[in-house]
């Protein structure tokens, strides 16, 4: 090649000449490396069973599917302004890259890789970072600290992702529901819980307690609107003076003594209020006992490590948990939806009560009684309802209960809203990477079809066969491929519920489908939404060998229990 400026200096040489049998060579080398990898993917994706295989050069060409369904439909819980219901190209493009990422090969080597970074450099990834002695922090808790904040008004870039045009801030919508409730005589309570780099900062280098700027700011906004804020900051720094431990090491949520002593603080309040003296105090004889279990935190999760490097380089976090347990079945005290107060969470909520958050015991069935829900009841001394939904702080657990019927909306005397303070502190880009969206409700304004008390009573044949029987009208259905050939689970939402047989008070029911196979030959694709449906249903929980049948659920539910279908009829 020539130097193509003739004034300049052309010391150096300006020609570089291959062979034609080097260019060839160092082009079939290129193209080699380039095509190793996908042709090694799909050799391995060939041999995998027919419901387990995706193939790339096929799945590209395939559209609509089922990863781009569940993208569409993902997208859609948390964009009110998407009403589409089949995915566009932009939907299949970008659960096509997803799939390409989280093949076999490419996690393989991302594992190997997080390994040698998290062992030699101490680095995490884009979910984690890894601070000293051991302390592991949630990355978008520590920018929650650090961004623009819930009352910038910077002003969107004409070139703005379509999703950051549609997101919107969590003040008018905190606004609106607080309105909402108090059209109805229902007290707000907001607990904003402080995360691990607020007030246990010495992993990453600080020595004082932080506070966003915009923070302060915005609880007192929160209060001008009439609602109660209760900030436990200071009463955790109070207890971490007398050496008290506030988080766990590789997790991101609080001590099992610290969410007690959240919940001692929040009933004090509650006590105050007048309704309080006068409402029932219907808990059964407690059973309270010490147990110690152990967990590997969810921070360890998501450093995504394969098995055996994650048992080199950590080890599971032990904590003394206090189980509150009804003393004649020896399970967890049981919610009662007919309660005056409602509690609204997060995993803050379902740390040490949910088993699949770890500390539970694999030989103990149902919920493990030692977490913040457990604790607020029995300072309390009564019943509550509780909605708690792993990273659905923000919105699930308002529309769950927005759903509920009317007159069991309007009985409630209090709504206590505690959820993570990063999700009120996150920047409006930072909410979106971190999954964190502000939707409105509209209430239910539908009462209950049968109260509890006047429920009809189980007949002799379904109460042997612990059956339930209902209509309702179905409101959501995840999405099935019409090419999945075995057995598998589909879930689906129905609501307007109408209990014909058996006994069920929530007005949104958390149903499966089990496909392709005889015992229900219903076809899942013909369900309409919007229509209503005959349902004989049995608790997912008493059915046997499901345990390795493929799963496709858009739709998660952890405030109801889920039922299998066993028939069902237009």
């Amino acid at each position: 090649m020539k130097n193509p400026y003739p004034d300049q200096d052309d010391s150096s040489p300006s020609q570089i000449i291959l062979s034609p049998k080097l260019t060839r060579t160092l082009i079939g080398l290129i193209a080699s490396l380039l095509l190793v990898i996908p042709i090694a993917r799909h050799i391995w994706e060939a041999q995998q069973p027919i419901e387990e295989r995706w193939l790339p050069l096929r799945e590209l060409f395939r559209h609509p599917n089922q990863k781009s369904y569940n993208l569409l439909f993902a997208k859609r819980d948390t964009d009110p302004t998407i009403d589409r219901d089949t995915p566009n190209l932009s939907d299949h493009f970008r659960s096509f890259e997803k799939g390409l990422e989280d093949g076999p090969m490419q996690r393989s080597i991302r594992q190997s890789l997080q390994a040698t970074k998290t062992q030699s450099l101490r680095e995490g990834n884009r979910k984690v970072i890894i601070g000293s002695s051991g302390r592991l922090y949630y990355r978008p808790a520590v920018t929650s600290l650090t961004g623009p904040g819930p009352l910038s008004q910077r002003a969107l870039s004409v070139a703005a992702d379509p999703a950051e045009t549609n997101w919107r801030p969590p003040l008018p919508i905190i606004e609106e529901f607080a309105a909402q409730l108090n059209e109805r005589g229902i007290e707000l309570m907001i607990v904003p819980i402080p995360v691990k780099p607020m007030l246990e900062p010495e992993g990453l280098g600080l020595h004082q307690a932080l506070r966003h700027p915009d923070q302060d700011r915005f609880y007192d906004r929160l209060r001008e609107m009439g609602i109660t804020v209760i900030d436990l900051a200071p009463t955790f720094l109070e207890a971490k003076t007398g050496g008290t431990s506030l988080y766990l090491d590789q997790d991101t949520h609080w001590r099992a003594d610290v969410a007690k002593l959240a919940a001692q603080e929040i009933a004090q309040t509650v006590k105050s209020r007048d309704w309080y003296a006068t409402s029932p105090k219907n808990l059964p004889p407690l059973q309270r006992s010490t147990v110690q279990r152990s967990a590997w935190g969810d921070l360890v999760d998501m450093l995504a490590l394969q098995s055996s490097d994650r048992e080199r380089l950590f080890t599971p976090e032990h904590q003394q948990l206090e189980l509150i347990h009804d003393a004649s079945t020896g399970m967890a005290v049981e919610g009662d939806l007919s309660a005056p107060v409602t509690l609204l969470g997060d995993s803050f909520v379902n740390i040490y009560e949910e088993p699949g958050l770890g500390f539970a015991d694999e030989a103990q069935p149902g919920l493990v009684g030692a977490g913040f829900g457990s604790h607020l009841t029995a300072e309390l001394e009564q019943r509550i309802h509780s909605i708690a939904i792993n990273g659905g702080g923000a919105s699930d657990v308002r529309k769950a209960f927005a759903m509920l019927p009317d007159d069991v909306v309007r009985s409630k005397k209090l709504v206590i809203w505690a959820i993570a303070a990063r999700d009120f502190l996150l920047s409006r880009s930072d909410a979106i990477a971190a999954k964190v969206h502000w939707t409105p409700v509209t209430f239910n304004e539908e009462p209950m079809a049968i109260h509890p008390a006047e429920s009809p009573q189980p007949t002799k044949e379904t109460s042997a066969d612990d059956q339930l029987i209902v209509t309702a009208k179905l409101l959501k259905k995840s999405a099935f491929p019409g090419d999945f050939t075995g057995p598998a689970l589909c879930s689906a939402i129905f609501g307007e519920t109408q209990v014909k047989a058996g006994e069920y008070y929530d007005s949104d029911i958390y149903v499966f489908f089990l496909q392709n196979t005889n015992k229900l030959r219903q076809t899942y694709s013909e369900l309409e939404t919007g229509q209503l449906y005959h349902l004989k249903l049995r608790s997912l929980f008493d059915v046997d060998n499901l345990e390795d049948t493929p799963i496709f659920n858009d739709h998660e539910r952890f405030d109801i229990d889920p039922f299998l279908v066993e028939s069902i009829e237009f």
